[in-house]
């Protein structure tokens, strides 16, 4: 395997502002200038929270965040810069690192009969009922063909309980 060689060398600062995923991206920077040395960071790292809106005003050049944006946030990017903020997922939650996002987890009672679900069963018990699809920022309806939950015949009714922990999200099924 041949080492990678960056195709041109680049100098500058590059502004992270957002969250810095419990020193992760800090060894992201220290990986990058062993490819680009002339690069240096300029870390503000308060809160998630914060990173969307510094993006959108201009006061940061990528915006680490700790979760997905809002339709708000992406709405307040595209009105602003005419185009679609480009997502790059690279951390997908903590297992036992307590203060940390979580990654998502399905929990299923012992007693529950329950062998295996599929995305789409996911979808029907967890979002909510609808007839058309959300395209960028349009809502592109079906009328008349309200989406139904795909389970078995047989399945009992689905009883969530959920919670919102600042903007992820928690829920529980019983």
């Amino acid at each position: 395997m041949t080492s990678a060689q960056p195709e041109q060398m680049v100098s500058g600062t590059i502004r992270n502002f957002g969250f810095g995923f419990g020193g992760l991206l800090r060894l992201w920077e220290e990986g990058f200038r062993r490819y680009q040395p002339a690069v240096n960071f300029d870390d503000k790292l308060p809160t998630s929270d914060a990173a969307f809106p510094a993006l959108v005003t201009g006061v940061t050049d990528l915006a680490p965040d700790g979760g997905e944006p809002a339709l708000t946030e992406m709405l307040s990017f595209f009105e602003t810069f005419g185009d679609h903020a480009t997502e790059i997922t690279v951390a997908s939650g903590t297992y036992d690192v307590e203060g940390r996002s979580p990654g998502i987890v399905i929990l299923v009672h012992p007693d529950n009969p329950i062998s295996r679900l599929t995305l789409d069963q996911l979808d029907s018990i967890f979002g909510a009922e609808r007839s058309g699809a959300l395209q960028g920022f349009k809502w592109n309806a079906e009328p008349g063909k309200l989406r139904e939950p795909q389970l078995s015949p047989r399945a009992q009714p689905v009883h969530l309980s959920q919670s919102q922990a600042r903007r992820g999200t928690r829920s529980q099924a019983q």
